[in-house]
């Protein structure tokens, strides 16, 4: 006969079995719920601290231009892009990027200016990879609220573990590509990256070119090597985005700001290559006009722009006039003004000067031998990039200097 007794303890260590089964899975759960969480704080961590960064050094790759910048949290910046092995100086200030390029580069980035127009000169408003690329500047803050927008969207946090630069480090994929961030505390963001859209469609290769008519055979030539190819500009849409973040000293940020300080003062002579102009100078001199102290010139200038660029507005344009007697040079006449852009409308350079005065009796010597007196201004146009260039750079200028002060960085 079964014992009753002994059916109740068979129940009991069935219970207390699974209590302990569903005590332990609760405890795995617990630790892995508590673990991934724990990792979840320290990518937050991490990007909570680049926020609060007064200065960032960080380069980063997209579509085939690199960028190598000092950043700060008010949004000014200072460094370089490189292109195809060349490399362009940027800064970033009063809320607008620009790029000084070397000469040989000036018709590729604004192929409708003169380049004699902008040697040496900060420019804004290129077009392209650069162009692209100085939309990516960006402030500590603003890196760190693209990453956080990408953690949001992370799911999984494992325990996963790369170093970066031979430094240990952890690492989680996000839908915009992996970060990786020190391993020990204080955690720090070290890189970010992964296949991003470009937004543009790709380039088109270039339509090929007619078959010339043959010629006599000539001795062979050595081969030139081949064009390396801009990586991630033609291949499609999507390009492959890579920041490396670094940590500035005390020194280095002051070193930032007094550079920045000096180049802002180029802000005066800054042109935005946007914008493009046609000169019309026909019949616009009079000779009655002009004398050997002073010849009058009005030309009508019409103002190109991008749709949705300044329609409606105005844009601050500097003539330059190369004025000419017969052939010879007469100097060069400057004029400044306000011109409707997109539209037309006319601009007046008063020329005057020894050189013109010398030419110009020279010219009158001829007219008493019956050569006839011709008088020419070739003009180019070029648009500010900043019309009261004095009172930005002072506004700009103060804002470092107060930027310091605030964020206690020099």
């Amino acid at each position: 006969m079964e014992n009753p007794k002994g059916r109740k303890r068979i129940r009991l260590f069935i219970a207390i079995g699974g209590l302990v089964v569903v005590l332990v899975a609760g405890l795995i759960t617990v630790l892995v719920v508590t673990g991934e969480s724990d990792h979840r704080d320290k990518f937050y961590a991490a990007v909570a601290d680049l926020a609060g960064q007064p200065m960032v050094h960080y380069k980063a790759s997209l579509a085939g231009a690199e960028l190598d910048v000092e950043a700060t949290a008010d949004g000014a910046a200072l460094g370089g892009i490189t292109l195809a092995g060349q490399r362009a100086k940027l800064m970033s200030v009063g809320g607008k990027s620009y790029l000084r390029v070397p000469d040989f580069m000036l018709e590729t980035v604004a192929p409708k200016q003169s380049p004699a127009d902008l040697r040496g000169k900060w420019i804004t408003g290129t077009e392209g990879p650069l162009g692209a690329a100085l939309g990516d500047v960006m402030s500590p803050g603003k890196l760190a609220d693209r990453i956080r927008a990408a953690l949001d969207r992370t799911s999984e946090f494992p325990d996963s573990e790369e170093p970066v630069n031979g430094a240990a480090a952890l690492k989680v994929t996000t839908p915009d590509g992996d970060l990786f961030i020190t391993k020990d505390a204080p955690h720090r963001v070290l890189r970010f990256g992964g296949a991003v859209s470009t937004g543009s469609p790709a380039v088109p290769p270039l339509p090929s070119m007619p078959k010339l008519p043959s010629m006599p055979s000539m001795p062979s030539m050595p081969s030139l090597p081949p064009i390396p190819e801009m990586p991630g500009v033609r291949d499609s849409p999507t390009a492959s985005i890579r920041i490396d973040v670094s940590y500035v000293t005390r020194s280095q940020a002051e070193e930032t700001i007094r550079v920045l300080i000096t180049e802002a003062g180029g802000l005066r002579e800054a042109i935005d290559v946007s914008l493009w102009f046609e000169v019309d100078a026909a019949g616009m001199i009079d000779p009655i006009d002009c004398g050997a102290s002073k010849c009058p010139v009005r030309v009508q200038v019409s103002t190109f722009a991008p749709p949705g660029k300044v329609a409606g507005g105005t844009v601050g344009a500097d003539l330059r006039l190369e004025m000419s007697i017969n052939g010879s040079d007469a100097g060069t006449c400057r004029a400044s003004a306000r011109l409707p852009a997109p539209g037309s409308a006319p601009m007046t350079c008063e020329h005057k000067g020894d050189k013109w005065s010398a030419v110009y009796y020279l010219s009158e010597i001829a007219k008493s031998a019956k050569v006839p007196q011709v008088i020419r201004a070739d003009g180019e146009v070029t648009a500010r990039a900043v019309w009261d260039a004095d009172a930005v750079i002072r506004d700009v200028v103060d804002g470092l200097r107060d930027f310091c002060r605030r964020r206690g960085v020099c």
